[in-house]
């Protein structure tokens, strides 16, 4: 049913509904319509559209439980635990939702740390409806928390009974684990557990509040943080059912004389109108819902309504007499074009399958962050290793997870892998000696461009550095692979590309970790160094690199800076700046790198040059096992000119 077809805050029914205390056929077929529309869309996590559907329910039915149900739970799917509980209270007041109601309740109280309010409403919950799940989970992990594991467990294997999805008692098992100091097991068993199904599970989107403690004795504890205080009030009623008009509506000279206010409608439906003095008004304009459904300016007055495109529930007509002055005349009516009189929102049997369906909903939806929370805390105490691995991943998955960023430094720093920043490195130029040069090329990999650059360097058996952007390399990881098959290094030149001197720390963290994320999934490691995009750097990107392990490498010679000379100008030009220990800047893309690179090979191997790559001219020549040239000799010039060629 659309928005723009209820208007809960002006529905009159039938005075049947005032004298029963529930909706009369009509309504209540649509109040049916609505439960069903508003608990799907709970189940489906579409909390906002589903809490308007539960209102317009309320409106149909304030005497019934279920709309103030819905309501709560997608106002705690929104974080206002404080008027959750209201309406949970005012549920409760209803009846025939006790356990639900109470569960609710209790989900408040646990939802604000406070455990000995949450387990009264839990245990009331579970003698009023044994069959709902929520009661002996919460009990349960109540009693994780107030260490009593053994107590726990029968209750949590008996929510697992009444239809507890399994990843959430999972899940529970590993924060049992966890308390008890088994570290291994509970890590093994987290490891197991897929988050992206967990997702999936129709619950609240909200975390277990469960945070471990670590005591002095290495062992550790659960607990519930305090939250804010719940007060005692109980939201106010859905506004009470109007007895259904005796007479026609009427404001002045203009009265609706067909349909009733309070009417139940259906099909084609002449609208009947009535004004006095009709030689003052120009005309008369009828609408339905606030949508012009025609006009009439002669009598009799009436206009034609096919309620057939309309839903099933209240709507508002709406008349209004146009002249030197207006009048306007409203009405609601109800329409019922697919009323089916078995359809009784009261019968026992479907009244507790929504109660169940609703209460099924009190339970904690299981994020990814909830697993890798907890598992952190598993691997610090046992494999501190893996803590790390696996804050980053999170942190490559999410770049908005900024908690993770100083648990990530901390065991950089607790590793031994952070670097002094005052001690850094920032080399422009390798150590001298045996006559070297690295060569480096940054950016790519591209299927154009790659594939021409590596069968240069294996012509003349030259090693060399390829700086590789994240993003690139998850688009051509094949190249890659190439690269890294071919005997050369591979480095970090960043995800994205940007100047890292203009974005805040946590991003500069996020680009360097993601492709160190991406080359290890690839490669199984990469070197820990990176080339700053640009070579753009300042103090602030020292520290921050410095603290993930990372040194820069810049360059002595930007073979870039000869773009609009030709192949070999271009390559006579970087001859002529050559020296013992250069770094070579080129790129893996559409530059004149292409161009240029054999003439520049060919005037490196003639010039008595070993091409090597960035971490072999860090070390002393003597520390570097040196590739021996090709035995195949020069290239010749027309071979030459055919990579030069290419584009």
């Amino acid at each position: 049913m659309s928005a723009r077809h209820r208007h809960p805050w002006t529905v009159v029914v039938v005075g049947l509904l005032a004298l029963l205390g529930r909706p009369a056929a009509g309504v209540g077929d649509a109040y049916l319509d609505l439960l069903d529309s508003a608990t799907q869309r709970a189940e489906q996590g579409t909390w906002d559209i589903a809490f308007k559907d539960f209102s317009a329910a309320s409106q149909l039915d304030p005497a019934d439980p279920l709309g103030y149900l819905g309501q709560a739970l997608s106002l705690l799917a929104g974080g206002r635990v404080d008027d959750a509980a209201a309406l949970f209270r005012r549920a409760e007041q209803c009846g025939r939702a006790g356990g639900a109601a109470l569960s609710g309740l209790g989900f408040c109280y646990f939802q604000a740390g406070r455990l000995e309010e949450a387990a009264g409403y839990f245990e009331r919950a579970g003698r009023a409806d044994p069959q709902l799940a929520a009661p002996p989970f919460y009990r349960g992990v109540i009693d994780l928390c107030r260490d009593r594991l053994d107590e726990a467990d029968p209750l949590l294997k008996r929510a697992g009974e009444l239809g507890l999805p399994k990843v959430i008692l999972d899940f529970t098992q590993a924060l049992r684990l966890l308390a008890a100091g088994r570290f291994e097991a509970a890590a093994a068993g987290l490891r197991k557990l897929q988050p992206q199904t967990a997702t999936r599970v129709a619950a609240l989107p909200l975390s277990l509040p469960v945070q471990t403690e670590e005591l002095p004795d290495h062992r550790f504890r659960l607990r519930v943080p305090l939250g804010a205080t719940l007060d005692a009030r109980v939201a106010p009623a859905a506004a009470a059912p109007v007895v259904a008009a005796a007479q026609p509506a009427e404001v002045g000279n203009l009265t609706i004389d067909q349909p009733l206010p309070g009417a139940v409608v259906s099909g084609r439906l002449p609208i009947r109108l009535r004004l006095r003095e009709a030689y003052l008004f120009k005309y008369i304009v009828v609408s339905v819902d606030g949508k012009s459904r025609g006009m009439t300016n002669r009598e009799p007055f009436y206009v034609v309504w096919d309620t057939a495109q309309f839903a099933d529930g209240p709507h508002e007509i709406t008349a209004r007499a146009v002249g030197d002055v207006e009048i306007q005349v409203a009405a609601t009516v109800t329409v019922q074009n697919h009323a089916a009189p078995d359809r009784d929102p009261h019968d026992p049997v479907r009244h507790r399958s929504y109660t169940r369906r609703l209460a099924a909903l009190l339970t904690h939806g299981l994020p990814p962050a909830a697993v890798e929370s907890l598992l952190l805390q598993a691997y610090r105490r046992q494999d501190p290793e893996l803590a790390l691995d696996l804050c980053e991943r999170v942190l490559a998955a999410d770049p908005k997870r900024g908690d993770v960023v100083e648990q990530l430094v901390g065991l950089y720093r607790s590793q031994g892998l952070a670097i002094d920043p005052s001690t850094i490195s920032e080399p422009h130029r390798g150590i001298p000696g045996g006559m070297r040069v690295a060569l480096s090329f940054d950016d790519g990999p591209r299927p154009e461009y790659t594939p021409p650059i590596l069968e240069l360097l294996k012509q003349y058996k030259a090693r060399a550095t390829f700086m590789v952007t994240g993003r690139m390399t998850e688009r051509y990881p094949e190249l890659v692979s190439s690269i890294a098959a071919a005997g050369h290094e591979i480095g970090n030149h960043t995800y994205d590309h940007l100047r890292l001197d203009s974005i805040g720390r946590d991003e500069v963290v996020f680009q360097l970790v993601k492709t160190k994320v991406v080359l290890d999934n690839l490669l199984g490691g990469s070197a820990r160094f990176y080339r700053p995009p640009g070579g753009h750097y300042n103090p602030a990107v020292r520290e921050v690199s410095a603290a993930l392990g990372y040194y820069p490498v810049f360059w002595s010679i930007n073979c870039g800076d000869y773009k609009s000379l030709a192949g070999p100008e271009g390559a006579e030009a970087v001859m002529r700046r050559v020296m013992d220990g250069a770094i070579l800047l080129l790129h893996n893309g559409p530059d004149n790198t292409l161009p240029m690179l054999p003439y520049l090979l060919e005037r490196l191997r003639r010039a008595g040059f070993r091409m090597v790559t960035v971490s072999d001219i860090l070390r002393p020549p003597a520390d570097v096992v040196v590739t021996e040239r090709t035995e195949a000799g020069p290239l010749s010039a027309q071979r030459i000119e055919s990579f030069a060629g290419t584009e």
